[in-house]
């Protein structure tokens, strides 16, 4: 007879060490998936969470944009009656440099400090420079907005150096009309009557030359333009709910 082999068989119920194996392998598996899934949901609700805090600061971003924009149309609309007003005075001033004082007093009262006075346009452009250099812009969901801020702070730009330029040839024919006066002429300017304001600029060749080409630096409605341009804007950013 073959010898029978002697290697026990295990009995029923027992484990032998490959299903022990087997097994700790099986809880290994279970116990990492489950490490596995708490991690991506830490993930996620991390990026839910960063997602909310860009969006939440994005917001302030452009809301603070917002309000910039509308003290920068009033700044826009103080300036265009500042300058309306002074080109209604040089109409006065034009239309009689030769005989100023048939014009009656009370109508040079209402503009004799136009003068002497300097433009500019004060406008503010912190929040866009914010806005414009963060990294957060990338994540504004609305197309062409960046476009349309970059457009209405350009038009700002160009009446302020409008506004600039016309100070700066007023300031270059005005000081030397001063220099050309005797000191007591020049306390009468200040200090005199109505009259006596617009007199001197009338006989001043050099100032009546600023008077007549002096307004075609600037364009009128360059004025109405940019703050179309910057209304426009502020609407549609209002319509995001950026207020």
């Amino acid at each position: 007879m073959d010898q029978i082999d002697d290697q026990k068989v295990p009995e029923p119920g027992t484990t032998t060490p490959y299903r022990r194996s087997w097994r700790r392998i099986r809880i290994y598996l279970r116990e990492l998936s489950v490490i596995i899934v708490g991690i991506l949901i830490t993930v996620m609700i991390t990026g839910i969470v960063s997602n909310f805090s860009r969006q939440r600061e994005l917001r302030g971003m452009l809301s603070r944009v917002t309000e910039e924009l509308r003290q920068n149309v009033d700044a826009v609309n103080h300036a265009r009656e500042y300058y309306a007003r002074e080109q209604r005075g040089f109409d006065i001033l034009k239309s009689s440099m030769d005989n100023i004082l048939t014009v009656p007093t009370d109508t040079l009262e209402k503009y004799r400090f136009i003068i002497g006075s300097i433009h500019s346009l004060e406008t503010k452009n912190d929040a866009y420079e914010v806005l414009k250099n963060s990294i957060l812009t990338q994540y504004i969901r609305k197309k062409g907005l960046m476009t349309e801020l970059s457009a209405a702070y350009g038009r700002l730009d160009i009446l302020g150096k409008q506004l600039d330029e016309y100070s700066s040839q007023k300031r270059g024919f005005f000081y030397p009309m001063l220099q050309n006066l005797e000191p007591e002429e020049v306390d009468r300017w200040m200090n005199g009557s109505a009259h006596d304001m617009f007199i001197y600029p009338a006989a001043d060749r050099g100032f009546r030359t600023f008077v007549i080409v002096g307004p075609t630096v600037i364009d009128p409605d360059y004025f109405d333009l940019t703050a179309k341009t910057l209304l426009s804007t502020i609407s549609r950013m209002e319509g995001y709910g950026y207020k």
